[in-house]
């Protein structure tokens, strides 16, 4: 299997899990219970060194939220070779670089690598392995605030530059809508383990001042008028010109419009505080 050829697989796996989890299709939890025992299948065989080496590839090694989804499918099916599939995507440098807080984003392409970690967070869960937990933590420090606009974007021309050189990264291609959904979504599952501030005030930052104007108010039944990058320079404005093909912004950007309930207040696990 070459990396490429995963890609497909990692797309589908999520969407065919939640295509079940909507519609209790027993067809569809079969057909995401095989495309798993498929990659366990393949991956298995291959040497450790062979699945780092894959892992750190760009870009067709970056696996992006597959963690997550092979997780939260061995939810449902208790499958132990579900819980291994997703443990074989370990990227070891990654993890343990991040849970000893050695900072090594600088370079990396941004998007890809925050979903790696809220599935490192599902790992956790699975298996208790504490590094999964402070890579995530320590990770989402080294994003919020050495790399992040006043908007609570992230990223530049898809990419993460040197820790606390923000300001000279201003450009027409900053803060990548994907980079924003996926820190959400990261921010909110780290609040769940830490109920500490910082987490809701980055999330609210946000979602105020970038993911609720990344989708342009005219209706448009043809094309998903929403941005891909918002341009941070003197003078710039948000640009929904529809791309050739798409990109993945535009489906984060409309999947976003459904989750603005998903955080608006949280109650304690003993139900005791709001």
């Amino acid at each position: 299997m070459t990396p490429t050829r995963l890609l497909p697989i990692v797309w589908s796996t999520k969407g065919i899990l939640d295509a079940y989890l909507a519609t209790d299709d027993a067809r569809a939890l079969d057909l995401a219970s095989g495309l798993c025992d498929w990659m366990y299948s393949r991956l298995s065989k291959l040497p450790e060194a062979t699945l780092q080496r894959m892992w750190g590839l760009f870009s067709s090694g970056e696996f992006g939220g597959i963690v997550e989804a092979i997780c939260e499918l061995h939810t449902i099916t208790g499958k132990a070779e579900h819980l291994a599939l997703a443990q074989l995507f370990d990227l070891d440098r990654l993890i343990d670089n991040c849970a000893a807080n050695t900072d090594i984003l600088d370079g990396l392409h941004a998007n890809p690598h925050i979903p790696i970690f809220t599935g490192y967070l599902r790992l956790y869960h699975a298996t208790g392995e504490q590094r999964h937990l402070d890579a995530a933590r320590n990770f989402w420090g080294m994003v919020v605030p050495h790399r992040m606009y006043g908007i609570g974007g992230t990223s530049s021309g898809e990419f993460w530059k040197a820790r606390d050189v923000i300001a000279g990264t201003i450009s027409d291609t900053n803060a990548e809508t994907c980079c924003a959904y996926n820190m959400l979504k990261l921010s909110r599952t780290l609040f769940f383990h830490e109920q500490q501030p910082k987490y809701m005030d980055y999330y609210e930052r946000a979602l105020y001042n970038q993911v609720l104007g990344s989708k342009q108010d005219t209706a448009d039944a043809e094309k998903p008028l929403v941005t891909y990058f918002i341009g941070l320079t003197p003078g710039h404005v948000r640009d929904f010109t529809p791309k050739q093909g798409t990109t993945c912004c535009e489906g984060t950007g409309m999947e976003s419009a459904t989750k603005y309930q998903d955080s608006v207040y949280f109650k304690a696990a003993d139900g005791n505080s709001l």
